[in-house]
């Protein structure tokens, strides 16, 4: 019998006394198993395990997913309760279909889908959906949204030979297009999976790398792993991070074009460093390639600062950073996230040659107190994860095509989020004035505070820009770069939970407009912010208000002789802001109550809605006519968009209804809640599985 089982074909043996009864799907299972190994003198057994309620141990993003059946050779190691395999030790899952079960088929490619996630030294893996009709399998490979599969029907010679096939398999899984053999697992002895990497011949076993980070198994599939203390030496640098991406081919620039083009001067401090760059093109794609980074730097992510004081110090200096990165080097980021900025716990020292050739950067520590910190470079900030970014002056014609949309849901500028700019007020309106700068930013940029001084709002009438025009004349820029830094300082602040002190939930209006999209959360810019953070924080909320209002007009629409127009006027004015206020609030006790990053605050449902009251002048600065919408609900050409094209489709879970609250994410960096994980991006999108029937004879129908 041949059964499609990989891209080329397996070939079993007939199996002429098994039994057809079926008790139950696992013990058969296990009954096959165990004649396989005695056939083919296997040292270990494989084990099918009906999890019942359990839910396995070291899920990849912490989800809440549960597979009903578990293969596991029986040498795994167990979790804490010897409940079964947990995740990465697993070698095939499975779900039971069950009465008033809605989509117990999706349910299964959830499984998988986690499944690849805590795999990485798998290119595919199979699932299967014991039902009342009889069992279906399923095959699936790394970045490629097609999933096949196939029905062997109760009673029948074809499940039989399908479940002796699915056994023979995982004790043989062809290396060649199902294994990544750079990848070694092993156990830490403290119940973690841990890998060994080995790249090649030539670079050293990079040993203890644990896994923290994983994504979108079914297109651009990204592992990271992690070894602080690692003493791995490659191409003359220190190797703590190593990055495996499932990148495409044929992009404009890749992540190692714009490292170096970062650091073709000599190190930028706050930008991680690389330490290699590996690629593997035997992928199963034509059009994909797995690149591996290695990074010199391990720092924790921004979530896990457990100060106010600590986190605007990283915000300042990552709009420091960006602005620089910009004008000196030509390079936007385009995918600023939770995710991707990072914090280091001492700051990274630097020789003196470092130091002049970037003396235009300061950093927050250096400005607040230069006598304690006398060293402009000094900073925790870490700017990681340059896949998305951009060198502007290189690749800009049309022979090159560009995204124009890429970022993180939550965290992407709204009008990057939509392709264009912000609808323009529909009647005369008034940008909000420059902020003063405080006396230390002045004496150090004494050009900048020039260039963007403080001014008395003024009124502006709507322009008049035909839709070819604003096609031709918009991109993504830097001041979509500072907008993401401020929604990263938002979702801060609606996670900080103070330690010792009474909970309390985030609104559910407020998360609700974070997560949805660019009107809802223009819309917050038009609201109290009542509930955003922890009344502990609440100074900090008039600093939210203010770099709000500074995001309600897009600066597109504003006239040429405006420095409000200029891209670096948004990290000017939030840079301002921020240092002000750490200045004036700098010893107060709440800049300094640590935050629990282990358990942030959640969000809780209302079961009615409550009416947001705006003012008249909120109102007409808020007013989204109908043809508005309309034009911006366009895709890059013009075309009209759908609203089910701005949404990102993966598998997942089909949320409880009965669920009352969303708990906030903290480390591991894992997916958003899982309202939020549907949302529309163009920079990862994992598109909607598709299937492909296979008959019992193995070929696909």
């Amino acid at each position: 019998m041949i059964l499609a089982l990989t891209r080329g074909t397996v070939v079993v043996p007939e199996v002429r006394d098994l039994d057809c009864r079926f008790k139950t799907f696992h013990e058969d299972c296990n009954s096959l198993s165990k004649f396989v190994s005695e056939q083919f003198q296997r040292p270990e057994l494989l084990l099918f395990v009906y999890m019942e309620t359990v839910r396995p141990a070291e899920n990849p993003v912490a989800s809440q997913c549960q597979p009903d059946y578990v293969a596991a050779l029986n040498s795994s190691p167990k979790d804490s309760k010897d409940h079964g395999a947990p995740w990465p030790w697993m070698e095939a899952v499975g779900k039971k279909a069950s009465k008033g079960d809605k989509d117990p088929l999706q349910k299964t490619l959830t499984c998988l889908h986690y499944w690849l996630l805590a795999r990485p030294d798998r290119k595919a893996g199979v699932a299967f959906l014991v039902s009342s009709e009889g069992v279906t399998f399923f095959i699936a490979y790394q970045g490629n949204p097609d999933v096949q599969c196939t029905l062997g029907k109760w009673g029948s010679s074809e499940l039989r030979k399908l479940m002796f096939a699915l056994v023979y398999h995982l004790y043989h899984p062809p290396v060649s297009n199902w294994v990544n053999d750079e990848y070694l697992r092993k156990n830490d002895g403290d119940g973690n999976t841990i890998f060994d990497i080995r790249l090649n011949n030539s670079v050293p076993l990079l040993k203890d790398f644990k896994p923290v980070y994983s994504r979108t198994p079914f297109d651009t599939r990204t592992h990271v792993f992690v070894n602080p203390r690692s003493e791995a030496i490659v191409e003359g640098k220190p190797v703590r991070v190593v990055k495996d991406e499932l990148a495409r081919t044929g992009t404009r620039f890749t992540e190692k074009d714009v490292y170096e083009r970062i650091h073709q001067h000599g190190p930028v401090p706050g930008v991680a460093q690389p330490s290699f760059h590996h690629i593997i093109t035997d992928t199963l794609h034509e059009s994909r390639e797995r690149r591996l980074t290695g990074l010199q730097e391990y720092g924790h992510n921004i979530m896990m600062a457990k100060t106010l004081r600590q986190v605007l110090e990283i915000i300042f200096d990552v709009l420091e950073l960006t602005r620089y990165l910009y004008v000196r080097y030509q390079v936007l980021h385009r995918d600023i996230s939770r995710g991707n900025i990072m914090f280091v716990e001492t700051p990274i020292p630097h020789s003196k040659s470092v130091a002049d050739e970037h003396k235009d950067l300061c950093f927050a520590r250096h400005l607040l107190d230069s006598k304690n910190h006398p060293d402009p470079l000094e900073t925790c900030a870490l700017l990681i994860d340059f896949n998305h970014g951009e060198i502007l002056d290189e690749r800009q014609d049309e022979a090159h095509k560009r995204t124009t949309c890429t970022g993180t849901p939550g965290f992407v500028a709204r009008a990057v989020q939509n392709h264009g700019p912000l609808d323009p007020p529909s009647r005369t309106f008034v940008v909000d004035n420059i902020p003063d700068a405080p006396a230390a930013y002045q004496a150090r940029h004494p050009k900048r505070y020039d260039q963007f001084p403080p001014v008395i709002d003024a009124p502006y009438r709507p322009p008049n820009v035909s839709e070819e025009a604003l096609k031709r004349g918009w991109r993504h820029d830097l001041d979509h770069e500072a907008e993401s830094v401020f929604w990263v300082l938002v979702y801060w602040l609606m996670a900080a939970s103070p330690v010792d002190l009474p909970k309390q939930s985030v609104d559910q209006f407020i998360f609700a407009g974070f997560t949805g999209d660019s009107d809802k959360r223009h819309a917050l810019f038009f609201s109290s912010l009542q509930g955003l953070a922890h009344s502990h924080f609440a100074p900090v909320v008039p600093l939210i208000k203010t770099m709000a209002t500074i995001l309600q007009t897009d600066r597109f629409w504003l006239p040429k002789d405006d420095p409000r127009k200029h891209p670096e006027y948004f990290s000017e004015a939030f840079q301002r802001l921020v240092l002000a206020f750490l200045e004036q609030h700098r010893d107060e006790e709440f800049m300094a109550h640590c935050i629990d990053p282990q358990h942030p605050r959640i969000v809780e449902k209302r079961p009615q809605v409550v009416t947001i009251s705006y003012t008249p002048l909120q109102l007409q600065s808020a007013e989204l006519s109908e043809e508005q919408r309309k034009k911006r609900k366009r895709d890059p050409d013009g075309q009209p968009r759908d609203d089910d094209q701005l949404k990102k489709h993966r598998p997942n879970e089909s949320p409880d209804p009965s669920d009352e609250q969303v708990e906030l994410v903290s480390e591991p960096e894992n997916a958003f809640p899982d309202k939020f994980v549907d949302m529309w991006t163009d920079a990862d999108e994992d598109t909607r599985l598709c299937f492909k029937e296979v008959d019992g004879s193995g070929q696909v129908g």
